[in-house]
């Protein structure tokens, strides 16, 4: 992962009528056992002690998280750009 090039962000779940959290992340690795190996490391740091369920680990290829001109992640941007890449 690059320090910096993380989004998290609430997505609405009509059926529970709750907000599931998703995590977007950049890395580098291309390797499908690799990727799933962070994705389960970040849900494992996320959820340790905590009662946060992460609907999805989504990770990207940089440079896919969008910055604003001050350089702070622009959450609802990335919220967007998630949902039509899904």
């Amino acid at each position: 992962m690059h320090p910096g090039r993380v989004v998290a962000f609430g997505i609405f779940n009509q059926e529970m009528g709750t907000e599931d959290v998703v995590i977007v992340a950049e890395v580098d690795a291309v390797e499908p056992e690799e990727q799933g190996q962070i994705a389960n490391a970040i849900r494992q740091k996320v959820t340790r002690g905590s009662a946060i369920a992460l609907r999805q680990v989504y990770l990207v290829d940089p440079p896919w998280i969008v910055k604003t001109s001050s350089g702070k992640v622009a959450r609802l941007a990335n919220r967007d750009k998630y949902l039509d890449s899904i």
